[in-house]
């Protein structure tokens, strides 16, 4: 079994508001690494990545905060790829969501090392899926999934080994239900796939996972899955910044 590695991501330089930097020890303190152990786990806190504390930026040139986050996301980038290539199973301790594209740079040059294709499930209440030229606040949270399919700045499109690192079809959003008006004309045009809300709604999570999620369980996909706390019901995660009603339950999360 591999050991799982806890890589700490303090950064919240992505997001509308401050405060995802504390997640990282607020996990350690709840005791993340014990609750995984006593599943019978193998586990090991790296600590986390460095990168730039400055203050609060205001928006430059559609992107608020680039510079810092490029930063952050080449450090974790090559935190993932390490523990990939040592046989560990790493588990990010975000931070906000931009984070993902420096988890997911590292995870496709680790797929590109043993050459297996590389498939994302997308967990999120966003489709974060929106450019300097779709976003309303140019905050870079928004933005991870543009990015990742080759839409966005230089400094984080190129971050991995090609541009772009994914292509749209090896992304699975599961749980959207907050979408920006031209992002979604974007979503609608792409070949994301989606299991909305409403399809899980009316469907349930067993049919949403067994039509969206089982067919990827190929012998050569690595499947990286990026989970985002507004993904489940406001009334479940008060402490994220920016909460929607009408998302998972607890159980559907677990089923999932």
């Amino acid at each position: 079994m591999k050991e799982i590695n806890l890589i700490g991501a303090p950064s919240d330089y992505g997001a509308s508001k401050q405060g995802a930097r504390m997640g990282p020890n607020g996990l350690r303190v709840a005791g993340i690494k014990n609750s995984l152990e006593t599943l019978g786990l193998s586990v090991k806190d790296l600590g986390d990545v460095s990168g730039p504390f400055t203050d609060w930026q205001p928006v430059k040139n559609g992107y608020r905060h680039l510079s810092e986050i490029s930063e952050w996301c080449q450090s974790l980038s090559k935190q993932v790829h390490e523990s990939l290539s040592q046989n560990g199973f790493p588990l990010i301790m975000g931070g906000d969501h931009s984070l993902a594209i420096g988890s997911i740079a590292g995870v496709h040059h680790y797929c590109q090392m043993v050459d297996k294709d590389l498939h994302v499930v997308w967990i999120d209440a966003h489709a974060d899926y929106n450019t300097a030229t779709s976003s309303l606040s140019g905050n870079l949270h928004g933005m991870p999934v543009a990015v990742l399919t080759g839409e966005g700045p230089s400094d984080l499109t190129d971050l991995g080994d090609k541009t772009p690192l994914l292509n749209q079809y090896d992304i699975t959003q599961v749980g959207i239900r907050s979408v920006d008006k031209n992002e979604k004309s974007r979503l609608t045009e792409s070949r994301l796939k989606v299991c909305d809300m409403g399809y899980i709604d009316q469907q349930g999570m067993a049919k949403a996972i067994k039509e969206f999620i089982e067919p990827l369980k190929q012998k050569n996909t690595h499947i990286h899955v990026s989970f985002d706390v507004d993904a489940m019901d406001d009334t479940l995660v008060p402490g994220t910044g920016t909460p929607e009603p009408g998302g998972l339950t607890y159980r559907d999360a677990r089923q999932l």
